[in-house]
């Protein structure tokens, strides 16, 4: 099975995927790393993208967000 869906169901998996992740090349990075790690509310979750190769079979066609969701990362929200 994949790493990312492993650590799911391990909190400690979680924070050392996001930790590996985020190796110290920067003098920023240590500090969230490690306020990661001590946590005890650390959110984890996956974002996907799935791809369909057709929108459109017969008389049935997927429109609007069924066929196109703006994602949630992108902070469009209500705007769209």
């Amino acid at each position: 099975m994949d790493i990312v869906y492993d650590a799911f169901g391990n909190p400690e998996a979680r924070r050392e995927l996001v930790a590996s992740r985020f190796p110290g090349r920067s003098r920023h990075v240590p500090r969230p790393v490690a306020a990661m790690r001590e946590a005890d509310d650390l959110f984890f979750d996956v974002v996907s993208q799935i791809h369909v190769p057709t929108w459109a079979s017969g008389r049935v066609a997927l429109a609007d967000d069924a066929a196109h969701a703006t994602s949630f990362l992108s902070g469009q929200g209500s705007s769209v």
